[in-house]
């Protein structure tokens, strides 16, 4: 706002009294990814070099036989399939700045623009892939009778899902541990990715208390949700959502890093001057492909806000 003036006297703000720009730019909030954190790259450097297609070996499964004293012992010949994992997806920018304007301007546009780009960029990658494998965790490993040995928990299902509160989280969450466990997904590197409104129930249940975790200090502290039942919580503003009997339902996914591989193969950013005018752009490509291979290894929780 201008200094104060007298009626009728003239307003030189803009014209002869220049205004000032804050040089900082205002900090965006970004969509924080996940992506390398649930997924496997271990892929990644061989679809660098060439190739447009992955071939992922699986491991057969051997049949045990009881031994008896001089029994024959019967042959198994076993056979694997593979499993296929296209870079077929691709992301990409391309922003313009005058030079007019980068000359007149009293920050460097391109480079905020160019990381703004970069963020945003992987925002929708990690979309792309949270939303992607959704659907893909094992029949025993989401729905109302989940277990592959019990077939005991109820993760929610069409028409029904959970409802989640601050008293009944910390159970869900250990329920879909037990699922993983049924499925002898290792212990090591699980993960859970919930939205922010569930993530927020979890400060307000039972596990503020550190007793409960059998630790000095309680989880929470720090505002880190860190690790419950085993497996380390993120949160993701990514994950698919849909609207089921009226409410707001969010796919809710959990499992090990070896459920879904993920591979970038072409990551380039180049800056090239406008053939149509005084201008340089700048552009950036990603190109990647990602594919669940160990469905086993992948749960779903279906909730709701209780």
């Amino acid at each position: 706002m201008a200094y104060p003036r007298a009626a009728g006297s003239p307003d030189y703000t803009g014209n002869y009294i220049p205004e000032i720009w804050d040089p900082r730019i205002q900090v965006r909030f970004y969509k924080k990814s996940v992506t390398w954190a649930i997924c496997n790259t271990m892929y990644e450097g061989e679809i660098k070099k060439y190739g447009d297609t992955v071939n992922i070996r699986t491991y057969p499964d051997i049949s045990v036989s009881t031994y008896s004293k001089n029994m024959e012992l019967s042959t198994q010949i076993p056979d694997s399939s593979k499993v296929q994992m296209l870079i077929d997806e691709g992301k990409y920018f391309q922003v313009q700045v005058d030079d007019v304007d980068e000359i007149q301007s009293d920050v460097k546009l391109l480079n905020v623009w160019t990381d703004t780009a970069a963020e945003q960029l992987k925002e929708e990658i990690d979309k792309t892939v949270v939303q992607g494998i959704y659907n893909d965790a094992n029949s025993s490993n989401k729905g109302a009778t989940a277990g592959n040995d019990s077939s005991a928990f109820n993760l929610g299902a069409s028409g029904a899902p959970v409802p989640l509160t601050k008293v009944n989280i910390i159970d869900y969450i250990t329920d879909v541990g037990t699922v993983l466990d049924e499925q002898s997904v290792p212990d090591s590197e699980r993960w859970m990715v919930l939205p922010p409104v569930f993530c927020n129930l979890i400060p307000k249940s039972d596990l503020k208390d550190a007793s409960l975790s059998g630790d000095s200090v309680s989880p929470l502290r720090n505002g880190n949700l860190g690790t419950i039942a085993n497996m380390t919580i993120h949160v993701s503003r990514q994950l698919y959502s849909t609207t089921d009997t009226g409410d707001t339902v969010w796919y809710c996914l959990a499992g090990h890093p070896i459920a879904v591989s993920f591979a970038a193969q072409l990551s380039k950013t180049e800056e090239i001057r406008s053939e149509h005018s005084f201008a340089t752009k700048v552009r950036g490509l990603e190109v990647f492909g990602y594919k669940t291979t160990k469905d086993t290894a992948l749960a779903c929780l279906y909730a709701k806000v209780g």
